[in-house]
């Protein structure tokens, strides 16, 4: 008989990185280990579930539960799992696991903010107090603790990675995708590739996602009359592998201590090398052939668009291939959890 396993994160309601990872490390379970995973996705104060998110759930044939903050149905469904594997850290589950003698394994995707107030030291006891804890970044790890540890680990986050084949000679201009809000490098972008002035059939500039900023953005174009710009808004997971198997750089630019990048992953696996800032984990997910700048600063990125652009062709493959190959030593087999799993005592 399989070992249940309750996977549980927050969540705003839509799918985003975080949904993601969990669903992907649910899938590989369900067909590759002796776990049968179960999820739970916990409503953050503020936020509704959305269509997007039920519907991919339902797709997933992963059984899953979407469930309020301390509600009995989380209580529940601790109680009649074998090991709960929760995703940044939540007083609530923390407590209910411990209370019903539960292993429990912690996945840290945030970096921790410096505070005083009595919620971020509850959350680094919390961090402390799991029986396990991994991290999506390096970066993220070192702002938690210092010291070597046996029941840590950086475990970079989960997605599907699909093949995508495409020949460098068939790619062309830049893509961005992100949630379009301050410090994701969407002002910053649009004025680097104004600045730049590359031919836009050439060199485009497609960005997908929405958010607050897209209004801005649709705004300075016009204003400016810029060229080569493509908005796309939100597209579906399909659309967005074929952008990136289509773009020749993908471009991750924030300015807000990222705690790691989803995108540079996905880019480099299909063989498309990154352009990014040094910004909190972007640099370990961006790889070694990436090229990088300063965060916020479009004058800088501009430069790193316009490098990009004049790269011969040789160097070009040079650094996709480079971006693609090293990611063996970067990410882990999705069997690691499993085997932490097994550590427990699940």
């Amino acid at each position: 008989m399989k070992r249940k396993v309750l996977i549980v994160a927050p969540t705003h309601g839509v799918y985003g990185g975080i949904e993601v990872t969990v669903l992907t490390l649910a899938k590989w379970l369900a067909t590759h280990s002796h776990y049968e995973p179960i999820i739970a996705f916990k409503r953050v104060s503020g936020y509704e579930f959305k269509k997007e998110l039920i519907t991919t759930c339902k797709t997933s044939g992963i059984r899953f539960h979407l469930v309020e903050r301390m509600s009995r149905d989380l209580l529940n469904l601790i109680h009649s799992v074998d090991l709960v594997h929760g995703h940044n850290p939540s007083p609530d589950v923390f407590l209910m696991a411990k209370l019903l003698a539960k292993p429990y394994l912690l996945t840290t995707h945030n970096y921790r903010r410096t505070s005083n107030r009595l919620s971020a030291w509850l959350r680094r006891i919390l961090v402390h107090s799991a029986d396990y804890r991994t991290y999506n970044s390096e970066f993220v790890q070192k702002t938690w603790e210092t010291d070597d540890n046996p029941k840590s680990q950086v475990i970079p986050t989960l997605s599907e990675l699909p093949q995508l084949p495409s020949s460098s000679y068939q790619r062309k201009g830049f893509f961005f995708v992100s949630r379009w809000i301050e410090n994701k490098g969407v002002c910053e972008l649009i004025q680097a590739y104004q600045e730049v002035d590359l031919d836009p059939d050439e060199w485009p500039l497609i960005m997908a996602g929405r958010g607050p900023l897209e209004g801005w953005a649709k705004n300075y174009i016009s204003e400016h009359k810029l060229k080569g710009i493509h908005l796309l808004g939100f597209i579906s997971e399909d659309a967005k592998n074929d952008q990136i198997a289509r773009c020749k750089w993908m471009v991750t630019p924030p300015n807000t201590k990222e705690d790691m990048g989803l995108t540079p992953i996905e880019a480099r696996h299909a063989g498309v090398p990154v352009i990014a800032t040094r910004d909190g984990g972007i640099p370990e997910s961006s790889g070694p052939a990436a090229l990088l700048c300063a965060p916020g600063s479009s004058t800088e990125l501009a430069k790193l668009l316009r490098q990009a652009a004049a790269m011969p062709e040789q160097e070009y493959s040079a650094r996709a291939q480079k971006g693609k190959d090293s990611l063996a030593s970067y990410l882990k087999p999705q069997s690691i959890y499993a085997d932490i799993y097994d550590e427990l005592g699940a």
